[in-house]
């Protein structure tokens, strides 16, 4: 079968159809794009707890026949735009960008044209550089953000994890806000409530509706929100003001072996 496949570590937004005379004229009405989120880029490894070094790698595999072009084009080893390969007659492999600056890790947003977003696939692999550990983490289509609200079941409480709860804003709004609410997965106690304002991502060149970065909260120690001797699971409740679309998740990472387990809404 002919495939093309390639590994990329950094999106850059550019206006449209600016990518390039080689390129064909791209859509300007956002609603022949499908958003897709990347949660975490992380571009150069990123320090953690206990020494650990965190990075991201994104792949993706283009079924269609054409170039997949878009908003925020891919940045290619030489630093300029480049599109998702189309199908090709020998595979491809492309190295990971690096600019030598790390990125934010709180995600970024890119567009695949509607017409052949279902010919496109991406696998998103965290991996920590000396353990060698790795976990998949979704990479998100706007069909499959979160309306208002969700929940993520059965979240282990001890001290043996360190538990990160992440929630996106897609669309980047102003003034959204997430309501939490933690109960006891066995007796439905409420044992904390929190309400955060996202972050709203800052917006570089001409505004427009193709973002580079979504709206952005998290808590980095879930279990700082409950009481001290609390050991258990637990139910987490999202809910978004004016039943906003979101995503989020949950990594649990084992402070022994850097284990990391992630926990989505289904």
């Amino acid at each position: 079968m002919n495939k093309s496949v390639f590994v990329f570590a950094v999106l850059l937004l550019a206006p449209m159809g600016s990518s390039g005379s080689d390129l064909p004229e791209l859509p300007r009405d956002i609603e022949e794009w499908v958003r897709v989120l990347v949660p975490l880029r992380i571009q150069v490894p990123v320090t953690g707890l206990y020494g650990t070094e965190w990075t991201t790698e994104l792949t993706a595999y283009n079924e269609s026949s054409v170039l997949i072009v878009h908003g925020s084009p891919f940045v290619c080893n030489l630093g300029i735009p480049c599109p998702i390969p189309s199908r090709q007659e020998a595979d491809s492999l492309w190295s990971p960008y690096s600019s030598g600056i790390a990125g934010p890790n709180h995600g970024v947003l890119f567009y695949v044209e509607r017409r052949v977003a279902d010919s496109v696939w991406f696998a998103l692999t965290l991996r920590e550089r000396f353990s060698g550990e790795t976990a998949s983490i979704p990479v998100v289509r706007e069909d499959d953000f979160f309306a208002g609200k969700t929940a993520l079941p059965d979240v282990p409480i001890s001290t043996n994890h360190r538990v990160h709860l992440r929630i996106y804003d897609p669309f980047n709004e102003m003034d959204s806000l997430a309501s939490i609410t933690i109960e006891d997965s066995v007796t439905r106690e409420v044992l904390s409530r929190k309400t955060m304002m996202l972050d709203k991502a800052p917006q570089s060149g001409p505004v427009s509706e193709f973002h580079r970065h979504p709206g952005f909260a998290e808590i980095g120690d879930l279990a700082g929100l409950l009481p001290e001797e609390y050991r258990g699971s637990v139910l987490v409740r999202i809910t978004m003001n004016d039943e906003r679309p979101f995503w989020t998740f949950i990594s649990l990472t084992d402070n022994a072996t850097q284990d990391v387990t992630i926990i989505t809404p289904q």
